[in-house]
């Protein structure tokens, strides 16, 4: 009985440790396992972040290749551009303006009167020999009986290509001179219809409406067929007090001319000279009664002295240190940017002072 219990007790410990030693191998495969797995993981995510950093690489590359190529070729597109537009500027350049200019004087009508090469007619004269500024005066503000071209019918680009048409005809052959002493009436009455334009532009700028109608009138005095007809339509305008059809007139008539670097009083002493010259008591008492110092020189005129009246003009002017050249900037709406015809309001950008006094600003640079 005995041995049997010693027999069960010692297979009972035998069982035991046996259980024992499987659990721990059991742990140590299990173990064995998890570090398999963790380097299998390990290796595994090692390769898939290697295959993703060599595919986003790879991505990266192809993406920086395309935009470089497409930068490079957009920049190669550009110069290639710039060049064919520099070639082609420099092939049609002034000839591209000639043919053009030439194209305008036979579409408008210019060779009915001027002649098929503006050599000139019994009615009108030739062209050749004219400056660039005459050509744009008679062509905005005639003097005689040829029609108004403002810029609704001929744009300032397009009064370009005229001039530059104009300017290049040959002047061996011609035989009416146009030298501004042989013509100094025709020249002159051009120089003070555009002064006289652009001091009723300054006026109605400073306000004073009496004034821009008198310079008006000056110029509808002198002027016949269509530009008469437009000097009367301002002259309507002002009166009703319609001032932004009369200035949108005014500045058409300047449009494509080169502005004026003269102030209203370098004007005004420019077209008392004229005056003078020409024995027009009315409009030299006017203009000089706007300018200081002149009261002998009007006193002359009075009393039909002219001669004397230009020389004591002559000292007042340098008694007064006054400049022919003054100092008046750019007017809205006449210059190239707004010469078109636009409705721009034609004032000044400074006003007047608190003093009255006039003062011009500089708009520019378009308008």
């Amino acid at each position: 009985m005995i041995v049997l219990v010693i027999s069960a007790l010692l297979m009972s410990a035998v069982a035991v440790t046996v259980m024992a030693q499987d659990d721990e191998h059991d742990d140590e495969h299990a173990a064995e396992t998890v570090e398999h797995d963790a380097e299998h993981d390990d290796e595994h995510a090692a390769d898939h972040d290697a295959e993703h950093d060599d595919e986003h690489a790879d991505e990266h590359d192809a993406e920086h290749d395309d935009e470089h190529a497409a930068d490079h070729d957009a920049e190669h597109d550009d110069e290639h551009d710039d060049e064919h537009d520099a070639d082609h500027e420099a092939d049609h350049g002034d000839d591209g303006h000639v043919a053009d200019g030439r194209a305008l004087f036979v579409e408008l009508g210019c060779v009915a009167c001027h002649g098929e090469n503006a050599e000139g007619t019994e009615i009108a004269p030739p062209l050749a020999g004219l400056t660039d500024e005459r050509i744009r005066q008679q062509v905005r503000a005639p003097i005689n009986i040829m029609p108004v071209f403002g810029p609704d019918v001929l744009s300032n680009a397009e009064l370009d290509q005229l001039v530059t048409y104009l300017t290049g005809l040959p002047t061996e052959d011609l035989e009416h001179s146009h030298d501004e002493h042989a013509n100094a009436g025709p020249f002159r009455q051009q120089e003070k219809i555009i002064r006289r334009y652009w001091l009723a532009l300054f006026s109605l700028a400073e306000g004073d409406i009496d004034e821009a109608i008198f310079n008006i009138e000056q110029i509808d005095a002198v002027v016949i067929a269509q530009h008469k007809a437009k000097t009367q339509q301002i002259l309507l305008d002002l009166s009703d007090g319609n001032l932004p059809g009369a200035r949108a007139a005014i500045q058409e008539a300047l449009a494509g001319l080169p502005v004026t670097d003269e102030s209203s009083d370098d004007l005004r002493i420019q077209l008392a000279r004229f005056a003078l010259l020409e024995e027009d008591a009315d409009a030299a008492t006017h203009d000089l009664q706007q300018l200081t110092g002149m009261d002998d020189v009007i006193g002359l005129i009075e009393a039909g002295d002219f001669a004397a009246a230009q020389e004591a003009f002559d000292e007042a002017l340098v008694s007064l240190g006054a400049s022919l050249g003054g100092d008046a900037e750019h007017v809205h709406g006449v210059d190239d940017d707004h010469g078109d015809g636009d409705d721009h309001d034609g004032e000044h950008d400074d006003e007047h002072s608190d003093d009255g006094e006039h003062e011009h600003s500089d708009e520019h640079s378009d308008d």
